[in-house]
């Protein structure tokens, strides 16, 4: 076959596909692999959060992924890598926030609905499994544990994107969510280590202002 089409001429031809992992999604293992896959697949972009870590594990899922298309008789000369792109945003959003609760609020009865509504597996109870140990070391944001210190019980951050399901899972109103953002400084700096290729701005109508400010800062 002919070369495969690079993403600007893909973008240029409204052909242009991106897979989404999810701008607060850092679970760093199953992005490796989804970027594996959706390279293997044939997207033009993959769009991830702006971590570092995570940055390396889709760059580390491409890679795997041309390697695959060489072992398979494919002229990786004439395949095109995806895109990395990352997201920022200049206010509140949805996007960009996880879910929290103290494990220690809720009754021993509760027959835990939130644990089944998740479908990141990021909400874990019961601390002799592997998936409540990974509870127990997650941090969010603030340092502030975000599972309980005896029982490992709780939302393992790096899994959580956000998706806010388990908040009116809660038959006690127990869980909410908070804020989970990237300063415009250390997601340039990604951009300036050449790791990514794309930065996506969310923004929302009536909000000119801080699209500028945060336009002034990554100019800066």
């Amino acid at each position: 076959g002919g070369t495969q089409a690079s993403p600007r001429d893909a973008l240029n031809r409204r052909t242009w596909v991106k897979f989404i992992c999810g701008a607060s999604n850092e679970d760093a293992v199953r992005i490796r692999s989804l970027a594996l896959v959706y390279t293997l697949a044939g997207v033009d972009c993959i769009d991830c959060a702006a971590d570092p870590a995570v940055v390396r594990a889709v760059d580390d899922g491409i890679g795997a992924a041309m390697l695959l298309r060489a072992a398979c008789g494919f002229d990786c000369a004439r395949e095109q890598r995806p895109w990395v792109m990352v997201s920022l945003s200049d206010a509140e959003d949805p996007h960009f926030r996880k879910a929290t609760f103290n494990p220690q609020h809720c009754p021993p009865s509760c027959p835990r609905p939130c644990e089944r509504s998740c479908p990141a597996d990021a909400i874990a109870f019961g601390g002799s499994s592997a998936t409540a140990t990974e509870a127990a070391i997650q941090r969010n944001e603030t340092g502030v544990r975000n599972a309980s210190a005896h029982s490992g019980d709780g939302v393992i951050a790096a899994r959580c994107y956000g998706c806010a399901r388990c908040v009116p899972a809660c038959p006690l109103g127990l869980i909410a969510t908070e804020s989970h953002t990237r300063a415009p400084a250390a997601v340039m700096a990604l951009l300036r280590s050449h790791a990514v290729d794309a930065l996506e701005i969310h923004t929302r109508p009536g909000g000119a202002a801080t699209f500028a400010q945060l336009w002034a800062q990554i100019a800066g």
